[in-house]
């Protein structure tokens, strides 16, 4: 018997099936692409070509060392696309197995068991944190497996403490959107709310840099505090991770707090 949490669970998991093969299928192409590319990328003069760039512009988008494995990792995966995926995944997961089937109506079967309305959310969004981590996890073994036939020489430990950033920027996004959810807050307003956040995050953490006016306002980003500009190329720095994670965990318990406090909404 696998118990009333691991049925819940169980369920969260299966509801999300079908969009994880597809999130899954698209993150190894994703990867797979970007490795295989670099060898041409190397070989031939764009790198010359970036070395003329302003380095201040290379940085905003990630690619301020771009001539080694790490710093092209960090152009073209670990400093937009990567954490863009995760994060997607988790708002969109986490607003479709939360206020989504809530409004749907289809929360009120599962409602129906002993279990708190607590209980039930927590373990939706812990099933969405499954999928995450398997989803990270997928990513670093398919860079790591493109280390030897696309000489990708990035350190292991680099490469799963940046993979690690870009996880805790998701379920960072996906536990303001459970929070939105547990008060209440319709599916459409817990995505348009966490994509929002994602964006202005972004724009805050590889854009403002440029101006000296805003520089110091990158730190308001939820980006720099996961992963900084080079994740790969820097490393994480574990001080504002760590934060960022402590803040996360604060979304989770307020809102698990607000929907033990009111009824589940029917369809």
């Amino acid at each position: 018997m696998i118990g009333k949490t691991g049925e819940l669970l169980l369920r969260g998991l299966h509801a999300q099936w079908r969009s994880a093969i597809g999130w899954t299928l698209g993150i190894v192409a994703l990867a797979v692409m970007v490795g295989a590319t670099w060898p041409t990328i190397r070989d031939s003069g764009m790198i010359a070509a970036f070395e003329q760039l302003d380095p201040r512009f290379l940085e905003a988008f990630g690619a301020a060392d771009f001539m080694t494995p790490a710093g092209y990792l960090d152009g073209q995966l670990y400093a937009l696309l990567l954490p863009l995926v995760l994060a997607g995944m988790a708002i969109a997961a986490t607003s479709a197995l939360t206020a989504g089937d809530e409004e749907a109506g289809r929360l009120e079967f599962v409602a129906a068991l002993p279990l708190s309305r607590r209980h039930l959310l927590l373990t939706r969004f812990a099933a969405v944190l499954v999928v995450l981590t398997g989803l990270a996890a997928l990513t670093v073994l398919t860079i790591r497996g493109m280390r030897e036939p696309f000489d990708l020489d990035v350190p292991f430990s680099r490469l799963v403490s940046a993979t690690a950033g870009c996880l805790l920027l998701g379920v960072f996004h996906g536990a303001l959107a459970y929070a939105i959810a547990g008060f209440g807050g319709s599916r459409a307003a817990c995505l348009g709310t966490t994509v929002t956040v994602l964006l202005a995050g972004y724009v805050a953490d590889f854009l403002f840099p440029l101006s000296e006016r805003l520089e110091d306002w990158q730190r308001i980003s939820p980006w720099w505090w996961a992963i900084g500009s080079t994740p790969l190329g820097d490393g994480i720095d574990g001080s504002r991770a760590a934060a960022l994670g402590v803040v996360t965990v604060l979304a989770v318990a307020v809102g698990t707090w607000a929907v033990g406090r009111r009824d589940l909404r029917g369809a």
